[in-house]
């Protein structure tokens, strides 16, 4: 990008000789060259030929020589090109082009009124690499901008500000339309690559489309933002998705009014669905929608002494499985919490990948409770990006209450047929001073990994963490595998295991995982643990 500006500012030099601007008198158009927002530098003036003006007024019919009294007017000076286009009296379709065209040296904004019946819907379509939204008090990487706007009873308002290389191909509007696209002095623009057609009446303030052509991330705002949407009107976005995509809409900052009749909310109206839905701007909005659909921002008739209504969303779109639900039975897992969430590959994160439990309770990372049976879905094509965790708390405060000998610390079925690997499984034993844990192993026993006998992860499909702790402090015994000869373990305090698993191990392995745990009396003496060895 900087390479290209230093080729362009050499291409367009500055405007220090004379220049001169004439308009037909069948343009209509009218030419202001007026201050900047600079105020800082010394004075420079406007010369005709004298040089004593801070404003140049050009109307059509006219021709005007000018230069400047300083050698860098492109600091001081901004050019307004205003062109007003008819489109009532049938003269549209038609595409908007730059006029006059040898215009240069200064930040220049081209600026067309479109006027057509209040009867008809203006179209503004656009042209590749098409359109992308931003805040108003935000700038385009390239400078170049488009700012669109309409009028409510002889109001204007903003529809929004905007950048090149987006997704937003057209943008209807209803009644007259206004476009503005500024371009910095040492940028040169042959076509804007805006098309104007006449269309019979919307009901909506405008229509916002998008073309979704791969994954894409964007963000949109109602019109006027950040002031009020305009009372008791509409405005509708449709987007269009590619083939096997599916799209997550998030709220990220909203204003509610208060209504004096009817009520703001929002719609939905996918196009596989007969019927939409409709939902609060404080509701859970919905995730994996698959296939194109329209959303509808509908605002009532608001008290205007209170805050307007304002919206700010996004729309993430991704590949997706399709519509294939997977189920994760916990009902017998008192105790249990699961994370699913991103895999961590070294100082970065893989991209998102929104996970559902329902139609519109979906976020980059879920967390669920053992005791429910669930069905999860993902909004997107590559799971290996995912990994679950999940952690079990096991309490025993009274060995002759709690009744826990020989118990299996088992892992859930579903997790074996679940298409996101488990990374993790923790077991939080947690007794009191007087009752210490054991840990068995009958049929496939333990090994410690020690540098003379190292454990393969890998081969053998997880290890053991285990270590103990109480509130001030943790004693780790160390990490352990199947294959070896230690039967039993014996530890004070809480107890944690931890099973793990390599991001390439098999995960048939873990049908081989077997511990079992009793929470028994209190080991004497200073030392936290005993092992038994089971000697062949």
């Amino acid at each position: 990008m900087l390479l290209l500006g230093c080729i362009l500012a050499l291409s367009l030099s500055p405007l220090t000789e004379s220049a001169t601007i004439s308009l037909q008198s069948t343009d209509n158009i009218t030419i202001h060259i007026k201050p900047g927002l600079n105020k800082v530098l010394p004075p420079c003036y406007i010369c005709t030929p004298q040089c004593k003006e801070s404003r140049l007024e050009v109307s059509r019919g006219k021709k005007v020589d000018y230069t400047f009294s300083c050698p860098n007017p492109e600091m001081h000076f901004i050019m307004e090109i205003n062109r007003t286009i008819d489109c009532s009296s049938g003269i549209c379709p038609m595409n908007i082009s730059l006029q006059p065209t040898n215009l240069n040296g200064l930040n220049r904004t081209f600026i067309w009124d479109i006027l057509t019946s209040k009867n008809d819907g203006l179209v503004l379509g656009f042209s590749t690499p098409w359109l992308r939204q931003i805040h108003p008090s935000s700038l385009c990487s390239d400078l170049v901008s488009f700012k669109i706007g309409t009028y409510v009873r002889e109001s204007s308002y903003g529809i929004g500000t905007f950048c090149r290389n987006g997704t937003i191909t057209r943008i209807k509007v209803q009644g007259r339309g206004v476009v503005a696209l500024t371009i910095p002095w040492n940028v040169n623009i042959n076509n804007p690559g805006i098309s104007i057609t006449n269309r019979s009446t919307i009901r909506s303030l405008s229509i916002v489309e998008s073309t979704f052509r791969q994954e894409s991330f964007i963000n949109l705002l109602s019109a006027n933002y950040p002031d009020p949407f305009p009372n008791s009107e509409q405005m509708i976005w449709k987007f269009n998705l590619p083939d096997k995509h599916a799209a997550t809409v998030q709220f990220l900052n909203f204003t509610s009014p208060t209504c004096v009749k009817n009520e703001n909310n929002v719609i939905y109206h996918p196009n596989y669905q007969p019927k939409p839905t409709l939902l609060k701007l404080a509701d859970k909005q919905p995730a994996n929608i698959l296939g194109n659909f329209n959303l509808t921002l509908q605002n009532c008739d608001v008290n205007k002494q209170m805050i307007g209504l304002s919206l700010n969303f996004s729309i993430t779109v991704q590949k997706t499985q399709g519509n294939i639900i997977y189920p994760l039975d916990l009902t017998n897992e008192k105790g249990l919490v699961v994370r699913i969430s991103k895999r961590f590959f070294g100082r970065t994160f893989t991209p998102v990948c929104v996970i559902c439990k329902a139609a519109t309770d979906c976020e980059p990372e879920l967390v669920i409770e053992g005791g429910k049976y669930y069905r999860i879905s993902f909004l997107c094509e590559n799971l290996n990006s995912l990994v679950v965790t999940a952690e079990k708390q096991i309490e025993c405060w009274d060995v002759s209450t709690c009744n826990i000998s020989n118990m299996p610390l088992t892992i859930p079925q579903s997790f074996s047929d679940f298409p996101v690997r488990l990374q993790s499984y923790t077991w939080k034993l947690i007794a009191p001073e007087h009752i210490s844990t054991e840990i068995v192993s009958k049929s496939m026993f333990l090994q410690q990994n020690v540098s003379d006998k190292p454990c393969n992860a890998t081969a053998l499909g997880f290890t053991y963490d285990i270590f103990s702790s109480t509130n001030t402090d943790e004693f780790t015994l160390g990490t352990f595998c199947p294959n070896g000869s230690i039967e039993k373990i014996q530890m004070r305090d809480n107890v944690t295991i931890i099973l793990n698993t390599p991001s390439n191990g098999n995960s048939k392995k873990l049908l081989t995982h077997d511990l079992n745990v009793s929470f028994v009396s209190f080991i004497e003496g200073m030392v936290p643990y005993n092992l038994h060895l089971n000697v062949i």
